[in-house]
């Protein structure tokens, strides 16, 4: 299996993960946030078949949005001079599996992976 960034020009064949928005996205939107540097998408695929796919947006944690105790361990991670009342974040806006790698571990692993570039 391959883990790879989708690009524009990539072929996507059919995926069914048994929600018709998360197909939909992949397959009707995923290119288009892209070229809008909306959201970045990684396929994995074994042999000719995407068994699953992820989706990363670039975000934000806000003051305002969490907790004051979580907000304080966040803003420990950071020197004083570097506190700030938001900080960018990255989120997983789509995650799936295809149903025929269903129950196979492949999320698990797929949420332990690193992704550089």
């Amino acid at each position: 299996m391959d883990l790879i960034p989708l690009t524009v020009d990539y072929e996507l064949k059919p995926f069914d993960c048994g929600d018709a928005d998360l197909n939909g996205f992949l397959l009707n939107d995923a290119k288009s946030f892209l070229q809008k540097k909306l959201a970045r998408t990684f396929l994995l695929v074994d042999e000719d078949e995407i068994a699953a796919y992820f989706c990363l947006f670039n975000d934000k944690i806000s003051k305002q949005d969490v907790a004051d105790n979580s907000w304080r361990k966040i803003k420990k991670l950071f020197p004083h001079k570097k506190h700030f009342s938001s900080y960018p974040a990255i989120k997983i806006g789509r995650f799936a599996v295809s149903l025929s790698y269903r129950h196979s571990g492949i999320g698990s692993e797929l949420m332990r992976i690193n992704i550089h570039g």
